[in-house]
């Protein structure tokens, strides 16, 4: 078993649930989170750049 590829898809879904936590918050918190992310850091320790982890967050407003 790689176990990078299950440690990927954790990162990958703890920045969904932290950015919809901040989303749900405040409206002002989606528009600051909005553009393309790419994951450097992990723990003070640099992410190998093999493993190029990005979000892409849009912001969305509802009248």
């Amino acid at each position: 078993m790689n176990i990078f590829k299950y440690i990927k898809k954790a990162i990958v879904f703890a920045l969904v649930v932290f950015s919809l936590s901040l989303a749900l918050q405040s409206p002002s918190y989606a528009a600051a989170l909005e553009g393309k992310w790419k994951l450097t850091s992990l723990n003070n320790s640099p992410v190998p750049e093999q493993f190029n982890i990005t979000i892409h967050f849009f912001h969305n407003a509802i009248a």
